[in-house]
């Protein structure tokens, strides 16, 4: 999207907090592109004025613009990652919790018997009657001897 219009607009009229306030309502990866017009923009004005004073600031404003598209691209593949693993989890808490009677029998017992990893056996106990109840499953008499 071409945003140069605007950035001209904003650039005449000198108010950095309406630049920051315009710059806002746009998504993430839109501001980077809005960065690197506005990069475009001082760029060509610098070589325009022949006025070279800035240079080192735009050097310095275009790496940063770099680090924060990078920022983004990695924020979004991370974002997508813990999506998927989070329906990894939710399938798999399905699974259980559509599993037999007999191994869920195990987990209560190894909770009420206080095995050794009791204590993950009722984390996952309770993530199944959640799971459970969502699927309209849950059978509260089976599980009353942990609850």
């Amino acid at each position: 999207m071409n945003y140069k219009d605007i950035l001209l607009e904003l650039l005449k009229a000198d108010d950095a907090a309406a630049f920051g306030d315009w710059l806002q309502l746009h998504s993430p990866i839109e501001r980077v592109e809005i960065m690197k017009q506005f990069k475009q923009i001082t760029m060509q004005n610098m070589f325009k004025k022949q006025d070279f004073s800035s240079a080192e600031i735009l050097k310095k404003y275009s790496k940063s613009i770099d680090a924060y598209e990078q920022a983004i691209l990695l924020a979004e593949e991370l974002k997508d990652i813990a999506q998927k693993a989070q329906e990894e989890i939710d399938n798999a808490l399905e699974r259980m919790a559509r599993s037999t009677r007999e191994n869920k029998q195990h987990l209560l017992d190894s909770i009420v018997n206080n095995d050794p990893n009791a204590t993950q056996s009722k984390e996952l106990a309770l993530a199944i009657i959640e799971k459970e109840k969502q699927l309209g499953i849950y059978d509260p008499d089976f599980w009353e001897v942990i609850l």
